[in-house]
């Protein structure tokens, strides 16, 4: 089967992938930075794979402490990736999935995805989106709290006409504090089929939930939400239909040794995001003159070195009365990389 690379968007920051990020930093340098060397992937499965293992839309997939759903499948002909329009190219359309992750250990996890392709008509198709860049070791992997549940969507350019279309796909999961990352099975899921009871992976948050005015501390690295303020008014700023702006007071303090800085901010690779209790993230901040909720604006773009400090009020735009909402955090890779002992990789704050 040949592997078939469509035209692709290099895309720096999808919304539901690099929100949740290590912050950018340079602890550490190399592939080595997340705390395991860089690997050639593994390849995907071969086609004459045992029937019994194949997986359905909807169905539960065991990836050692995590579980895997794909929810659902769809296919369009463009598709707006992070506020592009985007072509898949002439007689293509894309196939878009959703697919859902759930930590359903009592342990903070990552995930690596080496692999996640899909396989239709004698090809297989990367998706769009570089999902398997943003979940690299270099960045730790995919963090994930205990009970958590994070969503991606994914945007594969195929041909028009395809049959037997299957997700194919190979992950390396991390229970912390453990070193080693851990190979599950493949993954394999039929998209032309479906279960007809399908598994929800609601999201069952067993750790430390913190309230504004808390402050956590990762190796020195100190985050404080200092108050929460919803549907504020922004100049020349209004937010779409069905949406408002939600102001958070945020305190960063590097209270490190290392002589590199880092960032913390929301979205893009600063390790803060914005979510609701199934995992979608919203990470659309607006820039605002003066003071709102106490603070002039965040300086997303500013990097802390040891003993430096950031403060201010970033204002996201979130769908009108969605609640829970939470402030969830990754911190930098090296402070949970493999061999600190850390067993934490995942703060989070319930805004309201």
């Amino acid at each position: 089967m040949d592997r078939q690379v469509p035209r692709r968007a290099f895309l720096v920051g999808t919304t539901a992938l690099a929100g949740g990020l290590a912050g950018c930093s340079a602890f550490g340098s190399g592939a080595n930075r997340g705390g395991t060397d860089t690997v050639t992937p593994v390849p995907l499965p071969d086609a004459d794979v045992d029937p019994t293992s194949i997986a359905a839309v909807g169905s539960r997939v065991h990836l050692g402490p995590l579980a895997m759903a794909v929810t659902g499948v769809e296919r369009t002909e463009r598709a707006v990736i992070l506020g592009r329009e985007v072509d898949p190219g002439h007689e293509n359309q894309f196939l878009v999935l959703d697919v859902a992750f759930k930590n359903a250990s009592d342990r903070y996890a990552a995930l690596v995805v080496d692999r996640f392709d899909v396989a239709a008509s004698g090809g297989f198709y990367d998706p769009v989106e570089p999902f398997d860049a943003f979940t690299a070791p270099a960045f730790g992997g995919l963090a994930f709290a205990p009970g958590e549940r994070r969503p991606v969507r994914l945007h594969y350019a195929v041909p028009v006409r395809t049959i037997g279309v299957e997700l194919r796909g190979r992950v390396r999961v991390r229970s912390l504090p453990d070193d080693a990352f851990e190979s599950p099975p493949p993954v394999v899921v039929d998209l032309d089929s479906s279960v007809s009871a399908p598994t929800r992976l609601q999201q069952s948050l067993r750790v430390p939930v913190h309230e504004p005015g808390d402050t956590v501390d990762a190796a020195g690295l100190l985050v404080r939400v200092r108050r929460v303020e919803a549907a504020v008014d922004l100049p020349n700023w209004d937010p779409s239909e069905g949406h408002e702006h939600l102001a958070i007071g945020l305190a960063v303090e590097n209270g490190t040794d290392w002589p590199n800085a880092v960032v913390v901010a929301i979205g893009g690779f600063g390790g803060l995001a914005v979510a609701d209790a199934r995992g979608r993230e919203f990470t659309t901040t607006r820039w605002f003159p003066g003071e709102i909720a106490g603070g002039t604006y965040y300086d997303e773009a500013r990097a802390l070195a040891a003993g430096e400090s950031n403060a201010g009020t970033t204002v996201v735009e979130v769908p009108t009365d969605r609640e829970p909402l939470y402030l969830t955090w990754t911190p930098p890779a090296a402070l949970w990389r493999v061999g600190t002992g850390a067993e934490t990789n995942r703060y989070v704050w319930r805004l309201r």
